[in-house]
């Protein structure tokens, strides 16, 4: 007797009902699994080590907050100066890590970077908690903190400038309070440093995701490890 034999015959000594509402209840779970997974991808999504799929032309673990996110070439673009736009990817629940992207202005204007220890993301200029750290034309590293509301923490000038259409990398660090970061130009040499100890209050683990704010930017080589 085969063993779709053997399954078969239990099924078959089984009360009609019961076998019905055992095979209702495994529909509705996985039902309303797959809904989950489709309503809040991010969270279920990014888990460490995490490594973008764009240059697989697939984007389905993030979620946008605004803008118009696109990919092409291994990359994604966000095609749209609105302030504060946003796309999020990773769990809420993740505490110190590491985060690297590279990161290119696509307008004359404004700033694009990542942002980690993110919660509570909505659409909106400054709707999230967490701690922002970007490129800012003409000359910056801006490092800062969010809370539906924007604190500067530090503003670095780079003395060689920022410019639209060039790659920068940035490396971000969030370990306990300490939130730090590198920016380094496209030939790997460090240009700007900021490091920042939120010893009041600070936001101690969430998600991590993109941003530009009054810009157009395009990001690709997004990975996030842990730090231990």
């Amino acid at each position: 007797m085969t063993i779709y034999s053997k399954i078969w015959g239990s099924l078959a000594n089984l009360p009609i009902r019961r076998v019905l509402r055992w095979s209702l209840f495994t529909v509705i779970v996985a039902g309303g699994l797959l809904a989950a997974a489709l309503i809040f991808p991010w969270r279920t999504g990014g888990r460490l080590p995490y490594q973008d799929h764009f240059s697989d032309g697939r984007m389905d673990e993030w979620v946008s907050y605004g803008g118009n996110w696109q990919i092409m070439n291994g990359a994604v673009s966000n095609n749209s100066d609105d302030t504060g736009t946003k796309m999020v990817t990773g769990q809420e629940n993740t505490a110190d890590y590491r985060m690297d992207a590279d990161v290119r202005l696509t307008s004359t204007f404004g700033d694009a970077g990542v942002i980690v220890r993110v919660t509570r993301p909505e659409e909106g200029t400054n709707a999230f908690y967490g701690y922002y750290v970007g490129i800012r034309l003409p000359d910056e590293l801006l490092l800062g903190k969010m809370d539906y509301g924007f604190t500067p923490l530090r503003r670095i000038r780079i003395a060689q400038g920022v410019y639209p259409n060039v790659w920068y990398h940035l490396a971000v660090f969030a370990k306990g309070c300490a939130i730090s970061a590198a920016a380094f130009d496209a030939n790997g040499k460090e240009i700007a440093s900021a490091a920042f100890d939120d010893a009041n209050g600070c936001d101690r683990q969430g998600a991590f995701g993109l941003r530009s704010f009054a810009a157009g930017g395009t990001w690709r080589r997004i990975s996030v490890e842990a730090l231990r």
